[in-house]
Formats: C-alpha cells, sequence, structure tokens
C-alpha cells in the first residue's frame, strides 16, 4: 500500500499512527471489495462497476502552454535528428494540428490520436506510413510526460493492424511498360 500511495504523490501518516492504521484497513476494505466483485463478475453475475476517478491517481498535469510544436524544437535539440527524420515528424505535427487545431499536450486525448489514425486510413495510407506517424506523435507526448508537462501519453497502444503493403498499391511492370519507360529515358 505505502509503496503505490507514495508512488502516486501521497504522503503518508507514520505507520505507527492512528491515521496510517485507518488509512490500512480502508485500503484493504477496498481491495476486498474489489476482489469480490471481480469474482462475482467471473461467475458471470451483472456488478454495478464504478466510474474510475483519477483524483490524485496519476501525476499531476501541469497547466502547460506547450504544443507539439514546442515539443517537436525540444526532440530537435535532445535528439539531433537526420533532415529527412525531422521533415517527416514536422508533418506529422502539422498534419495533426490541421485536423484537430492547435491544442496544448495537456488538452490532447486519445480520441484525437484515432481521429488523426481513421483521416489516415480513410485517405488509404498504408498500415506501416500510420505506424510511423503515430509513433511519433507518441514519442512526442512520452517526451512532454517525461518532462512534466502533461500528465499521460494518450497515444500510447495506438497502432494500425493488418497486411504491410495493399496488394493494389504496387503492381509489377509489364514488358510493354518497361519498353516505354526505357525508351523515354534514350
Amino acid at each position: 500500500m505505502g509503496d503505490f500511495l507514495r508512488g502516486n504523490g501521497y504522503r503518508l501518516p507514520p505507520k505507527n499512527s492512528h491515521k496510517y492504521k485507518t488509512l490500512a484497513h480502508a485500503f484493504l476494505r477496498a481491495n476486498v471489495l474489489a476482489l469480490k466483485a471481480m469474482q462475482e463478475r467471473n461467475r458471470g453475475e451483472i456488478v454495478d462497476t464504478p466510474q474510475p476517478t483519477n483524483a490524485g491517481l496519476q501525476r499531476p498535469r501541469k497547466d502547460s502552454s506547450a504544443t507539439l510544436s514546442d515539443l517537436l524544437l525540444r526532440w530537435e535539440k535532445e535528439r539531433h535528428p537526420s533532415g529527412r527524420a525531422k521533415q517527416e515528424w514536422e508533418f506529422v505535427v502539422r498534419r495533426f494540428g490541421e485536423l484537430n487545431g492547435k491544442l496544448t499536450v495537456g488538452l490532447i486525448e486519445k480520441r484525437h490520436v484515432l481521429a488523426y489514425k481513421d483521416q489516415m486510413m480513410a485517405d488509404r495510407a498504408a498500415p506501416a506510413t500510420i505506424n510511423k506517424h503515430l509513433t511519433a506523435l507518441g514519442s512526442l507526448l512520452q517526451l512532454a510526460v517525461d518532462n512534466d508537462l502533461c500528465g499521460a501519453n494518450v497515444a500510447k497502444g495506438i497502432r494500425v493492424r493488418g497486411s504491410r503493403v495493399s496488394e493494389e498499391s504496387r503492381l509489377p511492370y509489364d514488358t510493354q511498360d518497361l519498353k516505354h519507360i526505357f525508351v523515354e529515358l534514350h
């Protein structure tokens, strides 16, 4: 219990105090109730599930005015990416902003990342390209989490499952196409 609470920013009273014993008892009671509910659900019984609350359990989110563009600059200073990588990540940030507006990182929600993914799928981008963009977004948001600019990386785990390249995206050249290409070059 202590490690969990301390890890989430709570200061605990001394172990030999009445407050600590009351807290420990409440913590154990909540665990027992949760285990009973899980057992009931596993038996197929209907169990009321309370809405989760994050009050105090998540790292406090700072009131940050940082945007993805700001994070991109920080990423560039820390990583010194190649010109091509920098260009690709700038494209991701620009396209995300065009779709969702210029949000601060603390206001970016999972639904924004999913909308970005869905738009790329609607544009028929290859799954590998979509995943590359999602990885870039996730890396920038993780940079924000690591620097206490937001509370959680909402892009974590979002990916496209599927074939790497659609079958119709790259058709082979036939002999006539090759003749046309090479005759045009000379």
